[in-house]
This record gives C-alpha cells, sequence and structure tokens, in this order.
C-alpha cells in the first residue's frame, strides 16, 4: 500500500469531523437561511470566515468556520447548478421556514 506511505491521519481526522460539523451545521441553519441559494450560501461563507478569522488559534471553531464555508460553497454551486444547467423545476425552495414546517409535519 504504497499510497497510504505518506498519509497524514490527522488530515483526515479534520476532514472527518469538519464533514460531521457541515452536516449538522446545515441541518440546523435551513428552517432558518434556506439551503442551495445564494442567499444561504453567502451567509454561511461570510459567517465561516468571519468565525475563523474571529477565534484564530482555536482549532474546534476552526472546524465549525470551515463547515460553513463549505456548505456555504456547496450551496453556491448548487444554485449556480440550477441556475444554468438544470431545467427543471426542481429545485429547492428560498422560503425556508415553510420549508422547516412542511418537513416537521412529515415528523
Amino acid at each position: 500500500m504504497e499510497l497510504l506511505k505518506g498519509m497524514n491521519t490527522t488530515e483526515i481526522f479534520d476532514g472527518v469531523i469538519i464533514g460531521l460539523i457541515k452536516f449538522a451545521e446545515e441541518k440546523a441553519t435551513t428552517p432558518f437561511i434556506g439551503n442551495g441559494t445564494l442567499k444561504s450560501g453567502a451567509i454561511k461563507l461570510i459567517a465561516g470566515s468571519v468565525i475563523k478569522s474571529s477565534f484564530k488559534g482555536n482549532k474546534i471553531v476552526g472546524y465549525v468556520g470551515s463547515a460553513l464555508q463549505v456548505d456555504g460553497t456547496e450551496d453556491i454551486a448548487y444554485w449556480l447548478w440550477n441556475k444554468f444547467f438544470n431545467k427543471s423545476s426542481e429545485t429547492q425552495e428560498d422560503n425556508s421556514i415553510v420549508l422547516w414546517i412542511k418537513n416537521m409535519e412529515k415528523w
């Protein structure tokens, strides 16, 4: 397994932690700012950058900031994809509170 020799397990751990935080953060913020929209992406990118720059040196807070930045980038990519390539009517609702209430009814 020559490929695994130079692998840094700390970076893998960091990626997993950021991914888990991103998953939770996305679920927590969707009812309030939406998901997969330009607006939600911009808010998450800015929030992640502010968090990371305000708490330099704090690894846990850095994970949260990175997760927000990754999710914000994903939201903008999703929005761009739907705007330019996906011509179907299948897009995420921008009215996030209505979407959240609809999902609550399913539970």
